[in-house]
């Protein structure tokens, strides 16, 4: 019999105490909302246009750049934010790329 390889989901890390403000049109700071322990988030707000800041985030990942939403009905409205790892250079330092760089100076000379 053949034995079937699990594939292993990577789990979410839910993301706790990450702070959210949100600023009416005119620019007016109306409230702060942080996450919960399972990294979500709920709030009422009137109708109206909004600016929505992440304020912090987790250690090693980029805060997601603000957005607006418009709150036109009494509808539930579900935002879904991804954190994104901050990319780490490759610093490793193998022969060819030593060789590529000595070369690229030599001909900057």
């Amino acid at each position: 019999k053949k034995k079937k390889k699990k594939k292993k989901k990577k789990k979410k890390k839910k993301k706790k105490n990450i702070d959210f403000e949100i600023y009416n049109k005119d620019s007016k700071l109306i409230k702060t909302i942080s996450t919960d322990e399972n990294g979500l988030v709920k709030t009422i707000l009137p109708y109206g246009k909004y600016t929505i800041k992440q304020k912090n985030t987790t250690s090693g990942y980029q805060k997601n750049k603000p957005f607006n939403i418009n709150v036109e009905d009494e509808e539930e409205i579900t935002i879904e934010l991804i954190d994104y790892k901050i990319p780490v250079p490759n610093t490793s330092t193998n022969k060819n790329s030593n060789i590529l760089y000595i070369i690229l100076i030599i001909l900057l000379l």
